[in-house]
């Protein structure tokens, strides 16, 4: 049997405020008191909330992802340059799918 996973809304009913207040709460806490920050993060580890990127990104219709096609996944070259370019990517909150287009002019069109 699966657990419920936690929502913002489970997080609001426990803190006793709204979802807005919630949200602002988690992305802007210098517009919420102290006291209901304090109640929102109490709310938060009693549910065992964790914010789901992928509905946040749906949402702001944004998918969070770089795709890279490259001609030879198994090239020494290619894959020092995809590893760079994973890890600034990840530092700046995106993930990246990789493509192997096998040389495959059409694959790369």
């Amino acid at each position: 049997m699966h657990e419920k996973i936690a929502t913002i809304e489970d997080v609001a009913r426990h803190a006793g405020v709204s979802i807005a207040t919630v949200s602002r709460a988690l992305h802007k806490p210098d517009v919420v008191s102290q006291t209901t920050r304090e109640k929102v993060q109490a709310a938060i580890a009693t549910t065992g909330y964790t914010a789901n990127v992928m509905a946040r990104n749906l949402r702001l219709n944004r998918s969070g992802m770089i795709l890279l096609l490259v001609p030879d996944i198994g090239n020494p070259f290619f894959s020092a340059i995809l590893s760079g370019i994973e890890q600034g990517a990840s530092k700046a909150g995106y993930n990246v799918l990789i493509g192997d287009t096998q040389n495959d002019p059409d694959r790369e069109a």
